[in-house]
C-alpha cells in the first residue's frame, strides 16, 4: 500500500485489477486499491481513494477477516468481512470466514445485517483486531522478582507524571497463556500504557506493535512524556520472547536521536546506556521490522536523578 502513489507509479499497476499481473505461487493478483485515474478499471474496484483518510489498516479490506475499526459505511463495512453472508476469503486462505475471526454483521445492505458476534481463535501471526467484548477467562500472574533498581537514581514515575503513547498497538484481548493479545493485565489490548504498569513478569501486560498495523507500514514507536524535565541516568527495556528474537530500537530524546540498541537476551532487563539532561521526552522507534514481525516490550524503566 505504501507504494500505491503516483510517485511509485501506482505500484507497477498491481493494486488494480485490470491492470496487475501475478502469475507465481508468491504474489496473485486478489485484492485491489485501484486509485490510478488512468486504469480503465479505477472505479470498479471496493477499496476507494477516500477509505484511505477514513479507514485503518486498507489492505485488510476484503480479506475475509473482520476487522472492527473499519466495520463502517465509510469503510465498506470492512469489504463485506464482518457478515456471515458477504464475507469472502480471498488472501491465499490466510483467513477463513467466521473460523478465525468473528462476525459482526453492522451493514444494512446485508441480507444477514444484525446477526449475533461469534468468536474464534485469534493468532499472533495476523496482527488484527478480535471483538473487544469478548471475555477470556484470565489467571492473573504474580510479580515474583523485584525490578530492578540503579544505584543513586529513582525511576521517573517517582518524581513526576508520565503519560505513554504508541503509534499503534495490538488491540485484540488475550488469554492468560499470552499467545494471542493481551488480556485484564492490560484492559484494551497490547497497549502502550502495559509498559508502564510496574509488572514484568506477566507476559500480558506489554505493549506489542507491528509495522503491517501502520497503513504505511512504518515504525513502531512508542513515547514517554514527562509533566517536568528530568536527567536520565539509565534506561532499561525488557523485551518480549526476547530469548528467541533480536530487535533493534533507536532512542530518541526530545526528539533527538541519541542511542541505538539492539536487543540481547542475557538478561530480562536490557540496559540502554542512554544519559540526558533536562529531558521531556523518551521515544523508542523499531529499526527494520519485517512485514510479519513484532515488537514487544513488556517494561520500559526510565531512571534519573533524585
Amino acid at each position: 500500500m505504501a507504494r500505491n502513489v503516483v510517485i511509485s507509479g501506482y505500484d507497477g499497476g498491481d493494486c488494480c485489477e485490470c491492470t496487475c499481473e501475478g502469475d507465481d505461487d508468491d504474489y496473485k493478483c486478489m485484492q485491489f486499491s485501484c486509485i490510478d485515474p488512468n486504469a480503465p478499471c479505477v472505479n470498479d474496484d471496493d477499496i476507494t481513494v477516500d477509505m484511505f483518510d477514513n479507514c485503518g489498516y486498507v489492505s485488510g479490506i476484503g480479506d475475509g477477516w473482520c476487522d472492527s475499526n473499519n466495520n463502517k459505511e465509510a469503510c465498506g463495512y470492512d469489504g463485506g468481512d464482518c457478515c456471515s453472508c458477504t464475507c469472502e476469503s480471498v488472501w491465499d486462505d490466510d483467513y477463513t470466514c467466521g473460523e478465525d475471526a468473528f462476525f459482526d454483521c453492522k451493514d444494512p445492505s446485508a441480507a444477514c445485517f444484525g446477526e449475533e458476534t461469534a468468536m474464534g481463535n485469534g493468532d499472533d501471526s495476523t496482527g488484527r483486531s478480535s471483538d473487544p467484548d469478548t471475555e477470556y477467562e484470565f489467571v492473573p500472574w504474580e510479580q515474583t522478582e523485584p525490578l530492578p533498581t540503579v544505584d543513586d537514581a529513582v525511576e521517573v514515575g517517582t518524581k513526576t507524571e508520565v503519560s505513554v503513547s504508541a503509534t499503534a498497538h495490538d488491540v485484540r484481548a488475550g488469554r492468560s497463556s499470552g499467545e494471542v493479545g493481551c488480556g485484564e493485565a492490560g484492559g484494551n489490548g497490547c497497549a502502550a500504557n502495559n509498559a508502564r504498569d510496574g509488572i514484568s513478569t506477566e507476559i500480558e501486560s506489554r505493549w506489542s506493535c507491528a509495522a503491517k498495523l501502520l497503513d504505511d507500514e512504518g515504525p513502531c514507536q512508542i513515547e514517554f512524556s514527562f509533566a517536568e524535565p528530568q536527567n536520565i541516568v539509565d534506561i532499561q527495556v525488557a523485551f518480549w520472547k526476547g530469548n528467541e528474537r533480536v530487535r533493534t530500537l533507536e532512542v530518541y530524546v526530545n526528539g533527538e536521536l541519541t542511542h541505538t540498541h539492539e536487543s540481547y537476551a542475557d538478561s530480562t532487563f536490557n540496559t540502554l546506556g542512554v544519559t540526558a539532561n533536562e529531558a521531556n521526552t523518551v521515544m523508542l522507534e523499531s529499526v527494520s521490522l519485517l512485514s510479519n514481525e513484532w515488537i514487544s516490550l513488556i517494561e520500559v524503566l526510565i531512571f534519573v536523578t533524585p
